[in-house]
């Protein structure tokens, strides 16, 4: 250790009382004052069944901490708020069935693990999957259907510097929700069912009228960020009359 020339990373792991003692603690100070990286330790039930912090940092977190650490890009978006929306959306046909689809939200997921690690504030609006952010850096708000994305992510647009809409989201929802399950009785069944909302390309149920606020935009691999003077979103090179913030892939 006291030739070593290259970062260095402690993961300490103690009982609970051991952990909290202020010589542990000033030991901890000492070292995280010459630059080395303490990885905190977890909380949970330790060896002597006492409940508190002291365990050992899981190990794909200790790995986590390493790529940030070796990460050269780990503070470019620093500072930056990232909206994202990940996985499908059930919309509810009765009680216990719903319309769905295969997604499982791991482009979107493996995205905001990605801006997290490079030093962004993360939102993560997820439609239902069993995936779970693993970074400290993102808030996952959990929605069911397309229309509860729809909100959630509308609340959260004004505040973010990007946005990345990549949920599966569901083009279609029934017209009417039955109150109950519907019995195999009844038999052969009709479902009519209208459009869900298009965040994209439909401007009436779109953030084209939220407030914009101004930024500051660096294209990032292979993604040109143009600045207009307003914050809206389009999947194509502008066409529209007024502002948008315009992606576009870099040939």
């Amino acid at each position: 250790y006291l030739s070593m020339k290259a970062p260095v990373m402690v993961a300490p792991a103690m009982d609970l009382d051991m952990y909290a003692h202020p010589a542990t603690q000033h030991n901890i100070d000492i070292l995280r004052s010459y630059g080395n990286i303490i990885v905190e330790p977890g909380s949970g039930e330790l060896a002597s069944q006492l409940v508190g912090k002291g365990r050992m940092e899981e190990p794909e977190n200790i790995l986590l901490h390493i790529c940030d650490a070796l990460n050269p890009h780990a503070n470019r978006l620093r500072g930056k708020k990232v909206l994202i929306t990940a996985g499908p959306t059930y919309e509810k046909i009765d009680p216990v069935r719903f319309i769905g689809n295969y997604s499982s939200g791991k482009m979107g997921y493996a995205i905001a693990e990605t801006c997290a690690s490079e030093g962004a504030e993360v939102t993560l609006v997820s439609g239902p999957t069993s995936l779970q952010p693993r970074h400290t850096s993102i808030r996952c708000i959990r929605v069911e259907s397309a229309q509860e994305m729809y909100e959630a992510a509308t609340a959260q647009f004004a505040d973010a510097d990007i946005t990345i809409l990549s949920a599966a989201v569901a083009d279609f929802t029934p017209e009417e929700v039955a109150g109950k399950k519907i019995k195999r009785e009844k038999g052969a069944q009709t479902l009519t069912l209208q459009p869900n909302w298009d965040a994209v390309n439909n401007r009436d149920n779109c953030w084209w009228d939220l407030p914009s606020r101004p930024m500051t935009k660096k294209p990032m691999h292979g993604t040109s960020l143009r600045r207009k003077t307003s914050t809206s979103l389009c999947s194509t090179p502008c066409r529209m009359q007024g502002p948008a913030l315009c992606t576009t892939p870099i040939k």
